[in-house]
């Protein structure tokens, strides 16, 4: 089962919106396009009002994923060339929306506005390739983002994360919460937010920073999960 890190507690509301929702979306879309995942992000999923509301909608986004794309169809995000059947839809609007929202968590709240805030123009008609958004990107946020852009542009598919031997325990002082994250197929380099639920009510969010093919991973609450 594919698991998009994207899909957790994490709402995208706080975009700054840059231009009038609805702005058109490119006429003519070359390899690469990107420009109506960018605008559907702006204008749908970082519109979104409530964390609710933006984790469904990346939900749909993953159902759409695996309902309509497969390994015949699958193509990477720097190999698409637009359409509107639902594999190019699932890829070319879905995906590259998420991959704007992972790159959001990535550069920061106030980097990320600045960088929407410049591309919002680009969007609408399709200048910019994917090289130039990820050179706009690190200027603004002053760091290397090669990797990024090689795990989210350049391979098809998306993360394969699972999570195996789970386990609760009570160390004598607090409740430790253990687990192993695993990665199948290729390794990316994901911030997984994990979500703890009480029995009592009430939940916890941590992120684990996954680099390998696996990781042990124990975290300490005060309250029974």
């Amino acid at each position: 089962m594919n698991l998009f890190p994207l899909i957790l507690d994490h709402s995208a509301a706080a975009v700054e919106q840059n231009g009038p929702v609805g702005s058109p979306a490119p006429a003519k879309a070359a390899p690469g396009s990107w420009a109506k995942g960018f605008l559907i992000y702006r204008n749908e999923f970082a519109g979104k009002d409530s964390t609710e509301q933006a984790w469904e909608f990346r939900k749909k986004a993953l159902l759409d994923y695996g309902a309509y794309v497969d390994a015949k169809n699958e193509v990477s995000l720097r190999e698409f060339q637009d359409g509107d059947d639902p594999a190019s839809r699932a890829i070319g609007r879905g995906k590259t929306a998420m991959v704007f929202h992972e790159l959001r968590r990535v550069a920061g709240e106030e980097r990320f506005s600045s960088i929407a805030g410049l591309l919002a123009g680009e969007a609408v008609s399709a200048r910019s390739t994917w090289d130039d958004i990820r050179k706009l990107s690190e200027k603004e946020t002053g760091r290397d983002l090669g990797w990024f852009f090689q795990q989210w542009v350049d391979r098809k598919g998306l993360p394969d994360l699972r999570v195996e031997n789970a386990a609760v325990r009570w160390n004598g002082s607090r409740y430790e919460v253990s687990f192993d994250l695993v990665q199948k197929g290729e390794v990316y380099v994901l911030d997984v937010p994990v979500v703890i639920s009480f029995i009592r009510g009430g939940r916890k969010t941590e992120t684990v920073k996954l680099d390998a093919e696996k990781k042990h991973v124990v975290l300490e609450v005060d309250e029974e999960p």
